[in-house]
């Protein structure tokens, strides 16, 4: 288990990015945190699965209505046992999103 992603810019751009990256055709990557490398594209797989089910909760919520402290708790959080320090950062995630993702 790693420790949660912080979002400190553009989830969509991250995603974006992240995409582009395991579009590369390396075996292995240095991350800058964690191990002193690690198999590529599998070692991102678990961040994107981390974005996107944060991208897509805040979506379905705001579709729904749902205010930004109503989804603190709901979005993503089939994912709240898979990280380190869920309860410190995630919180911060899903309202970082929910400001992006409001205005669609």
């Amino acid at each position: 288990m790693e420790r949660i992603h912080a979002l400190d810019g553009s989830l969509l751009g991250w995603i974006d990015v992240q995409q582009r990256l395991q579009a590369i055709p390396a075996r292995r990557v240095v991350p800058g945190h964690g191990p002193a490398s690690a198999p590529w594209p599998e070692a991102a797989l678990p961040q994107a699965a981390y974005l996107k089910s944060l991208r897509d909760d805040v979506r379905t919520g705001i579709a729904a209505g749902n205010f930004m402290e109503d989804l603190l708790e709901t979005a993503g959080a089939q994912q709240k046992t898979q990280w380190l320090l869920h309860e410190f950062h995630h919180a911060r995630n899903v309202s970082r999103a929910f400001t992006e993702l409001e205005w669609e």
